[in-house]
């Protein structure tokens, strides 16, 4: 999946139907697993005002699935899930993402 879209900031206009049309944007199939991700994401962005590190995304995410994580995001999300991620959480890109 190529995504080529840029990532804009519409943290206070955000809402689950925003984070669909995003999707599609992206050739993403929004549903409820990408939901409870993406808000996931949201919450530990704004507890710690940035983006939250691969590792404690993983893990909070991993209290809720057996599946492994990272497979799971890739399966949900592409080949550049934080990227994509955090483009549906209408979050600025990570800046670990090039």
């Amino acid at each position: 999946m190529a995504v080529n879209v840029s990532h804009t900031d519409v943290v206070a206009d955000w809402t689950i139907q925003l984070a669909a049309a995003l999707a599609e944007e992206c050739s993403v199939i929004f549903t409820s697993k990408h939901q409870t991700m993406v808000e996931t994401y949201r919450s530990l962005y704004f507890s710690q005002q940035k983006h939250p590190p691969l590792r404690l995304f993983v893990k909070t995410i991993k209290k809720e699935t057996s599946v492994s994580v990272m497979l799971q995001l890739m399966q949900l999300f592409g080949e550049r899930p934080m990227f994509v991620l955090s483009y549906i959480a209408g979050l600025p890109k990570p800046p670990h993402c090039i």
